[in-house]
């Protein structure tokens, strides 16, 4: 507990005396926390997350780091340490990092539009050690990544227990993005090996006046205790409208379907909420109304409203 203290009182002192910016990089603390009021009645109070977050160029406009650490009640936990090389246009990343498999997973959470992620995240590979070279220019950018994915990896056969991902997105005009990405990896359980493969589209337009998001994944998966494919599908439309560079009506239409052979397993969410932004992206009150599918089967009071207040030092 000490050491967490310290950790903490360390943070805000490095934040307060760099004030966020510095000659080399940055350094950040971010904060989140929420009140939360379900449907039953049940209501919480809880710090959804403190983050420390740092980074700056080792050889400038060559070699750049970033580290961000998640500050638990019991732990510090490392998320991101990564290294990329910058070669214009291509980049080369090492290290440990989330892997850009769709429009959100590379975000900052402090970019999510509305409070939690997609329930479709459930099937991103999110954070990763391993290597990904990408290229960018003004219309067209793409990531290749080599990753341990999941289960062991093991000097025998590293080649299978490997996970790959391509993504690649094209910018056909000011504010709008087409994109695609495949995840594919083969990993051993201990008794055997699965096969666990995902593919994205996604499209996107920003204006001045509003934000359209929509995505579609496609999953197949391996029961391993039948053989048998699982197959699942999962899609999202979003939309911002923005009122000023302070105020943000959002609402957000979602359903997955974990197992399009079993009956029950679709499940639904319509979002509704606003943003205010009291100082740019630095503080931030959202409020976010959650209506979640209920099916014939599995009735519950499961709709929720949570209030978030989030400050970026």
């Amino acid at each position: 507990m000490k050491k967490l203290f310290f950790v903490i009182v360390f943070c805000l002192l490095l934040t307060s005396v760099f004030a966020v910016n510095t000659d080399w990089g940055y350094i950040k603390l971010i904060h989140r926390a929420t009140y939360q009021v379900l449907e039953g009645g049940e209501n919480t109070f809880s710090l959804t997350q403190a983050r420390f977050l740092m980074g700056g160029d080792v050889v400038e406009d060559l070699i750049f780091v970033a580290f961000q650490a998640e500050l638990d009640t019991a732990a510090v936990n490392i998320l991101d340490a990564k290294a990329i090389y910058k070669l214009k246009p291509f980049s080369i990343t090492f290290g440990r990092f989330l892997a850009p498999f769709d429009y959100y997973t590379p975000q900052s959470f402090t970019k999510f539009d509305t409070i939690e992620y997609p329930i479709l995240e459930k099937f991103s590979p999110l954070r990763q050690e391993g290597i990904m070279l990408s290229y960018k220019n003004d219309y067209f950018s793409s990531h290749l990544m080599v990753s341990n994915g999941n289960g062991p990896n093991t000097y025998e056969d590293t080649d299978t227990e490997k996970a790959y991902l391509l993504r690649m997105d094209y910018k056909p005009f000011k504010g709008a993005s087409i994109g695609a990405s495949c995840w594919y990896e083969k990993f051993f359980t201990g008794l055997y090996y699965t096969d666990f493969n995902r593919a994205n589209f996604m499209f996107n337009y920003r204006t001045k006046a509003f934000f359209f998001n929509n995505q579609a994944t496609y999953i197949e998966d391996e029961d391993v205790l039948t053989d048998a494919n699982i197959y699942s599908y999962a899609y999202f439309s979003h939309l911002t409208i923005y009122f000023g560079k302070k105020f943000e009506l959002l609402t957000r239409y979602e359903f997955t379907n974990e197992n399009i052979s079993a009956p029950g397993d679709l499940q639904t969410r319509l979002t509704l909420g606003f943003n205010y932004n009291i100082k740019g992206p630095k503080a931030q009150i959202a409020f976010n109304y959650q209506l979640n599918g209920e099916s014939e089967e599995n009735e519950v009071d499961n709709d929720k409203a949570t209030l978030l207040f989030m400050l970026i030092l």
